[in-house]
């Protein structure tokens, strides 16, 4: 699930128009890339620049003449995104473009350009793939990078290190031969599908660039890269190394974000400095001094099967509690081919009485403590060598998935979670298994569901029971976990589960008792769901998540920052 930095809906949505016109035009056309790349030779904005008007213009001079706006306009972007908003973008002239930023007052900013086009017939301005068509395509083969603040003065301090590229299957050394496997989710995807029309355009470098990679230092690291906040940025060079000339002095989280082409669209990967190698980003403290020998390892973005990265879960939970027992593991978005953006683990140690959350994925982890309830005290550890998603997500497929899927356009919705589960229809205790359930998608006007069993070793499938015991009795008729993350402060996922199939109401309450944001109200099966949480309306302040049905309820709190 590569992503995009885009900021503006609209931009995003006049991009995917312009691409894919571009690859209908592009299809059989005899084109070739250029070895002289695409630059900025001037700008009105120089690095370190300070006293910035907060509504300014500025000015970029291509090397070579420019085809038509849609495709410069989407290669530029100035972050932090959320404290800047574009007003105007249009041609200053054949080579040149200039933007109309809105900015906030004392505020450092980084802008960058990547994925800017040229060609060697676009005299008419009516692009690169249009008739005649050009014969010779021009690329950027690297990020332009320039810091700038509208503070009175810029920072005066230098933080420089080095990117290189890891690999899933060859984790860095400090991991203890366990692969890093650590991702975030970052926002706004845009998938690789439309590549496959012009693969010599899309996939034009035989070997991977660190020189298709920016670099950041974030004030604080969240989950969310739609939250990250850049206060410096750099464009290391062909060997990886980087350096930022104009850094304040204070904390920072280096992170780095890899390019899959040239056009600059798609991640295809992330990393961020670990100095520990605790698998969570670390802070550096830029002094005096400054900083250097910044290490960052990029490990590739993409979905991970459950078992990829239990490994690292079990490593996270076992630093704090060495007698912590894997007990269920949920996917979060997952996929039909088994993959998941990321994957729930849950521990409990019963030394400590403490459940143990840790979301992982191929990129990063994340990890949460809360008091676990009776249920889970009761749940039998899961076996190391259970069988992995993508063989449970095959046979569901075969047991009925893929028609149900058929019946509501590929939209239908899937969970997927392995475990003792708490369900009242499931197989008899004390099974440990997979439960796939298919799920009609909201907007169908139709209740159907799918749920699918199979054996948590074997993958043979089991047939369900209404268990009516006392153990049925003890599960709880509704759970709500905490959110992730927490504090948020535009995203958050939201997991619940019930006992019966029934109406929920899930909703966000203020300290004053006021309903001020519905999430769910609607029927739902009976197992474990997820709600997506859009916070970026609610001031910052401390809320509470409420879960009701059938006159029961259960309660988070969370606490939105800004």
């Amino acid at each position: 699930m590569a992503r995009s930095f885009f900021s503006l809906l609209s931009v995003k949505t006049a991009v995917v128009a312009v691409l894919l016109c571009l690859l209908i035009a592009y299809a059989g056309q005899a084109q070739t890339i250029s070895s002289t790349p695409l630059t900025i030779t001037s700008a009105t904005l120089q690095d370190g620049q300070a006293g910035i008007e907060t509504t300014s213009s500025f000015e970029f001079t291509f090397s070579r003449q420019l085809p038509f706006s849609s495709i410069i306009n989407p290669a530029f972007r100035f972050e932090p995104r959320r404290l800047n908003f574009r007003e105007e973008f249009f041609f200053g002239g054949e080579r040149t473009v200039r933007f109309r930023i809105r900015h906030e007052p004392n505020t450092d900013y980084v802008a960058y350009a990547f994925g800017a086009l040229a060609c060697n017939s676009s005299a008419s301005g009516t692009g690169c793939f249009s008739t005649p068509k050009a014969t010779t395509l021009y690329l950027q083969s690297r990020p332009y990078v320039v810091n700038y603040t509208t503070a009175p003065t810029a920072g005066n301090r230098q933080a420089s290190g080095s990117v290189t590229f890891g690999d899933v299957a060859q984790p860095p050394a400090k991991s203890g031969g366990n692969a890093a496997l650590l991702r975030d989710l970052v926002e706004e995807a845009f998938s690789e599908t439309h590549h496959a029309a012009a693969p010599q355009l899309f996939s034009s470098l035989a070997t991977d660039s660190l020189q298709r990679t920016v670099v950041f230092l974030l004030d604080a690291y969240t989950f969310a890269a739609f939250a990250w906040t850049p206060r410096a940025g750099a464009a290391p060079d062909v060997a990886g190394a980087f350096s930022m000339q104009h850094v304040r002095e204070g904390t920072y989280w280096p992170i780095a974000v890899h390019f899959a082409d040239r056009f600059g669209m798609t991640i295809a990967r992330l990393g961020y400095h670990d100095a520990n190698g605790d698998f969570d980003p670390d802070p550096v403290v830029v002094g005096a001094d400054g900083v250097s020998d910044l290490k960052i390892v990029l490990m590739p973005d993409e979905p991970i099967l459950a078992r990829q990265a239990q490994q690292v879960a079990r490593l996270r939970a076992a630093r704090l509690f060495p007698d912590a027992e894997l007990v269920s593991v949920m996917a979060l978005n997952a996929e039909i081919a088994g993959h998941a953006a990321a994957w729930r683990y849950a521990f409990y140690s019963p030394a400590a009485d403490t459940l143990v959350t840790v979301d992982a994925g191929s990129f990063n982890t994340q990890l949460y403590t809360q008091t676990p309830d009776s249920l889970v005290r009761t749940q039998q550890p899961l076996p190391e060598n259970f069988v992995d998603s993508n063989v449970i997500l095959q046979q569901a497929e075969t047991d009925g998935g893929a028609a149900f899927r058929a019946n509501f356009e590929e939209q239908a919705l899937l969970n997927v979670a392995l475990g003792d589960l708490p369900l009242s229809f499931r197989p008899a205790p004390p099974a440990r298994f997979w439960h796939v359930l298919y799920e009609a998608p909201p907007m169908s006007g139709s209740d159907s569901i799918l749920e699918l069993f199979y054996d948590a070793v074997t993958g043979a499938r089991l047939d369900p029971i209404n268990v009516a015991s006392d153990a049925a009795d003890a599960m709880p008729a509704l759970w709500l976990a905490a959110p992730a993350p927490n504090p948020v402060r535009q995203d958050a996922l939201l997991t619940y589960a019930v006992q019966q199939s029934s109406t929920v109401h899930l909703a966000v309450y203020d300290l004053l008792g006021r309903n001020v944001q519905t999430l769910v109200d609607a029927p739902v099966a009976a197992g474990t769901h997820t709600a997506q949480w859009d916070a970026s309306a609610l001031p910052s302040g401390t809320y509470l998540l409420r879960l009701t049905t059938g006159g029961r309820s259960a309660q988070q709190m969370v606490t939105v920052v800004r």
